[in-house]
């Protein structure tokens, strides 16, 4: 099998998240796409108590992939209620399904920061690691762009951290949410005291 996968914190996750699986899964020909949600997130200078609770980030994430053929959730990273570095996902993925390839799936606003993953090179052996960009998107070198499959898409400009700023803002999030997701934040008062990461 073809497995895409794409990690964060989902906090929360939005139709920027949902559009880019989306896309994946047609243009590379993917069997599915596992949504890998983070208990901490090793690349953001976050706190604990500074992430919405693990259970609200999964129910949200439930709503918003409900109902949409071949997007899944892993709860690897979960239950291990640490910070999992990338690299550990993916190692723990190919042990339990040898045989399948996987496509890490990012944008191409994460890549300039590359350099501080853990274990990048190890990466780059266990996956495809795909970076969806914008047509004119141009900021490597030739060289290092073969390390990548290029996903040629018009990325949403949705950011989850623009979203808890805009509710706390008491602005409207409605287009930026899936329909439940807004409904459950809204139901929930997520985000008006300024917590999220």
């Amino acid at each position: 099998m073809r497995i895409g996968v794409l990690g964060g914190t989902f906090d929360p996750v939005h139709r920027g998240h949902i559009h880019l699986a989306r896309e994946a899964k047609e243009k590379l020909r993917l069997d599915k796409i596992l949504f890998v949600p983070a208990y901490l997130a090793p690349n953001k200078k976050a706190k604990k108590n500074e992430i919405s609770p693990a259970h609200f980030r999964l129910k949200m994430l439930k709503l918003a992939i409900a109902g949409i053929p071949k997007l899944k959730i892993s709860y690897f990273e979960l239950k291990k209620k640490r910070v999992v570095y990338t690299v550990e996902t993916l190692k723990a993925l190919c042990k339990r399904y040898p045989r399948d390839q996987f496509y890490l799936l990012t944008g191409a606003d994460n890549i300039l920061g590359l350099h501080h993953w853990k274990s990048f090179d190890t990466i780059l052996r266990l996956c495809h690691f795909v970076v969806a960009k914008r047509p004119e998107f141009r900021s490597l070198a030739a060289e290092e762009r073969k390390k990548f499959i290029w996903l040629a898409m018009r990325p949403l400009k949705i950011s989850s951290t623009d979203i808890r700023k805009k509710i706390r803002e008491g602005k409207s999030v409605s287009r930026l949410l899936p329909d439940r997701v807004a409904g459950f934040i809204k139901q929930n008062r997520l985000y008006q005291q300024g917590k999220g990461a």
